[in-house]
């Protein structure tokens, strides 16, 4: 969330892997998974130099009626182009 933008180099130091999770029933969250993926990767990184493994997460799967699906991008190829080692639906519900 934008609030948060400016604390973010705090909540990563030391991390070693990441989640970015978006909620399927709102673009706006999809629209900004890249702002925050662009973040992680500039301001923290492993010993080996590399970026911090990050797996995209699409929150709210049980709303599929009223959520993006038909207008996401294909997931595996965003996610590989974009750096991310995978993608997986969640759902607080189910």
């Amino acid at each position: 969330q934008e609030r948060y933008g400016n604390m973010t180099r705090v909540y990563y130091r030391e991390a070693v892997g990441a989640l970015v999770v978006f909620d399927m029933t709102r673009l706006s969250t999809f629209q900004a998974v890249l702002k925050w993926k662009g973040d992680l990767d500039s301001k923290v990184a492993l010993s080996n130099g590399r970026t911090v493994p990050a797996v995209l997460l699409a929150n709210k799967c049980d709303q599929r009626r009223q959520g993006l699906c038909p207008k996401l991008p294909k997931l595996e190829n965003f996610t590989r182009e974009y750096g991310f080692v995978g993608w997986y639906e969640t759902s607080a519900k189910v």
